[in-house]
């Protein structure tokens, strides 16, 4: 028989060896996934190892096979000697590939230090971070990873969720780059309008000084109209341009006295409280790390607020705050005309008015400048109200720290 046909025919055989292989490695690993197998043999470099499961319920098996995010049971040394689908979807590897494998094979050189620590740890109680992993293509991707650890007879072992994050980390990128450009665009927009703003309302301001009662009733009401707009043009601008400014020119938190902010914008409210009669009282108040001149606008657009919106009695208004596990909770409360509750939540939104400018004047931006600062310092806002009664807003600060 020529040679050719002897190699052919060895190919042959070999080719269904590893077919007849392949489908044992198959009907092993859908044992695995049905709960039918309890022990495992990981041949290694120290030679084989056992891993058994002895008693364990098929039912938690099944359900860790099915579950939507990627697991895997490692040996204290990172050895992979059960994962599911799922991971091995998420790897774009075979599941024998990755079964007795070490972790480290699938992270990325940046982490290898964060998962060593976290297998470390992981053994003790439970951990959770964010890696990336690498897929069989060589593309990394981020996840989020929880271990807890677990014992198999007399060995410790971990068991490790991964979730697939990439898609998460994508909308946060996207959101921070829409922010950052909405921040740009409404600080160029405010900041370059201001200067042609300032020329109309000077011609305007000029042709009402100098032509005022030399031309009909009409054209003087007109021009006063038009005085009128272009000043509440200015004033949306500029608190547009303060809005815009909250997270780009803060300055870095340092512990700032409530007492002493609270006595600055008493001062800078003085004309205000001195002309409706308001009085207003406080409890003693703490120190807190904070932007102290973001926190004074914060105390004065609510003290404002509450002056603004008076009912018939000369206004009230108290500032008080609490200790509440790890943070300060401030209230201020006064004795206006109330808010109905289905605008409790609208009061924060950019530009939003609940009366006519004709009943009150302003530009809608107080509380929403108010919201924007407070989620600065990594705090929360919100009020309650009566209709006839008054209001007490409140807003909370960690006692210690804030995103800068």
């Amino acid at each position: 028989m020529p040679k050719h046909e002897d190699n052919r025919e060895d190919l042959l055989a070999k080719i269904e060896l590893l077919r007849l292989r392949l489908h044992d490695a198959e009907e092993t690993l859908d044992a695995i996934r049905n709960g039918q197998i309890d022990g495992l043999v990981v041949s290694g470099p120290g030679g084989d190892q056992v891993y058994t499961l002895t008693g364990a319920n098929r039912i938690y098996r099944v359900l860790f096979e099915t579950m939507n995010e990627g697991a895997a049971a490692l040996g204290s040394d990172g050895t992979v000697f059960f994962c599911n689908t799922k991971l091995s979807a998420m790897l774009k590897t075979r599941m024998e590939i990755i079964l007795g494998a070490s972790i480290f094979r699938f992270v990325t050189a940046a982490d290898t230090g964060l998962v060593k620590a976290l297998l470390e740890s992981g053994l003790e109680k439970p951990q959770k971070m964010e890696i990336s992993l690498t897929s069989q293509d060589g593309n990394p991707f981020p996840c989020h990873v929880s271990t807890s650890p677990f014992s198999v007879e007399d060995s410790s072992a971990i068991c490790m969720i991964v979730a697939d994050i990439t898609e998460r980390k994508q909308a946060e990128e996207d959101l921070i780059r829409s922010n950052k450009d909405l921040h740009q665009f409404a600080y160029v927009a405010s900041h370059d309008l201001q200067e042609p703003l300032r020329n109309v309302v000077s011609c305007l301001q000029m042709l009402e000084k100098k032509y005022k009662g030399n031309l009909d009733a009409d054209a003087d009401r007109y021009i006063s109209y038009a005085i009128e707009s272009a000043l509440r043009m200015k004033g949306l601008i500029q608190d547009l341009l303060e809005f815009s400014r909250i997270g780009t020119k803060g300055k870095s938190p340092r512990p700032t006295d409530c007492e002493q902010i609270l006595d600055r914008t008493l001062k800078n409210l003085r004309s205000a409280i001195s002309e409706v009669g308001a009085v207003i009282t406080h409890d003693p108040l703490p120190t807190v790390p904070a932007d102290d001149t973001q926190l004074l606008q914060v105390f004065q657009n609510l003290i404002q607020n509450a002056i603004k919106f008076r009912g018939d009695d000369p206004p009230r208004v108290h500032v008080s705050a609490v200790k509440n596990k790890n943070e300060w909770i401030f209230s201020v409360e006064d004795n206006g005309i109330g808010i109905e509750s289905q605008y409790l939540d609208r009061i924060f939104e950019i530009f939003q008015r609940l009366n006519t400018r004709a009943e009150y004047e302003g530009t809608g931006m107080g509380l929403a400048i108010v919201k924007k600062v407070v989620a600065r310092h990594h705090g929360r806002v919100w009020v309650e109200s009566e209709p006839g009664k008054g209001t007490t807003f409140y807003f909370a600060i960690p006692a210690k720290g804030m995103r800068t």
